[in-house]
């Protein structure tokens, strides 16, 4: 909203300057335009953060609902407990219908405390399976540390943890239960 109330100025300037002599009035109509501008910014209604992250295009043409209101009314169900557009990414923790957590990063599912906590596990698992010697370990993304939580059942010394995302970072709270 800054920026675009800040182009708008800049772009209004621009406009009632070219060609003019007298500043006083344009700066007067720009300031005055701005206050407009910048009203109607910060009036405008919130964007339903739930819905916006969705992320459809995973889901194909079977969860496309006819209308965005009846598409609005099915995913508004979802209860918001986390969002923040990072550097890198958009993370969200949403409640499902079903009580169920998800971390959801980019509009795609990445960790649940529901339906894939059998392959989060098995992630950690099949490592250590297949080397079980193994005393120093890295995961690669943390997501809700499900994954490395399973790697510590093993006689292991050390786990590091390599995730790009501080978002997920702080996200990955909603998952301490599991």
């Amino acid at each position: 909203r800054v920026v675009a109330g800040g182009n708008a100025l800049m772009a209004f300037l621009l406009w009632s300057m070219v060609g003019r002599k007298r500043l006083g009035s344009h700066l007067l109509r720009a300031s005055l335009a701005l206050l407009v501008v910048l009203g109607l910014l910060w009036g405008m209604p919130q964007w339903n953060k739930t819905v916006l992250t969705v992320g459809t295009f995973r889901n194909g043409p079977t969860r496309v609902a006819p209308s965005f209101e009846e598409f609005e009314a099915f995913y508004s169900k979802r209860e918001l407990l986390f969002y923040e557009d990072g550097r890198d990414d958009t993370v969200t923790i949403v409640r499902m219908p079903n009580a169920q957590i998800d971390m959801v990063v980019n509009a795609k599912t990445d960790a649940t405390d529901g339906r894939d906590m059998m392959t989060q596990r098995m992630l950690g698992h099949v490592g250590m399976i297949l080397r079980p010697e193994s005393k120093k370990v890295m995961v690669i993304g943390l997501g809700s540390g499900v994954t490395a939580t399973s790697v510590l059942t093993h006689p292991v010394e050390a786990v590091d943890v390599v995730e790009i995302s501080e978002s997920v970072v702080r996200a990955s709270d909603f998952f301490k239960h599991v």
